[in-house]
């Protein structure tokens, strides 16, 4: 500790070579600045005409289909509610009918997302590597 005690300070000139000494090694290891050219993207659009096609054919196709459930399951739980019961939670005829319903909405839909998605995620090729051409597969299966 005394040898550092006794070391001589540096003078005006000493200080400012020494720094731009060590400005110079750090760039020279680090390289240059990335610009923020480098870090942009080609920003494309976010709708096209197809995405608009699907959104059209989607909610066709969930009214067509709500429809169903609603006509199907309101006759379902129509004829299954007995008034009869008195214990628990008492629901209404109504009640009883729309939960059935938005109940059945809400199952179909996810159980077709669930199946849509776990169709995406399938590997098409299983049995090839999953580095092909420099591009890794990102399905479930070969991130395992």
């Amino acid at each position: 500790m005394n040898q550092l005690a006794n070391l001589k300070g540096l003078n005006l000139d000493q200080y400012e070579q020494a720094r731009g000494r060590a400005i110079e090694r750090v760039k020279a290891r680090i390289g240059d600045r990335p610009t923020r050219k480098q870090f942009q993207r080609e920003l494309g659009s976010l709708w096209t005409v197809l995405d608009g096609l699907a959104l059209i054919v989607f909610v066709a196709a969930l009214a067509v289909s709500s429809a169903h459930i609603i006509t199907h399951m309101g006759t379902l739980a129509t004829n299954s509610y007995e008034d009869s019961t008195r214990a628990g939670i008492i629901l209404s005829i109504g009640d009883y009918t729309v939960i059935h319903q938005i109940a059945m909405i809400m199952l179909a839909e996810a159980s077709h997302v669930a199946v849509y998605g776990h169709a995406r995620n399938e590997c098409p090729r299983p049995r090839r590597p999953v580095e092909v051409a420099g591009s890794r597969c990102h399905c479930h299966w070969c991130w395992r």
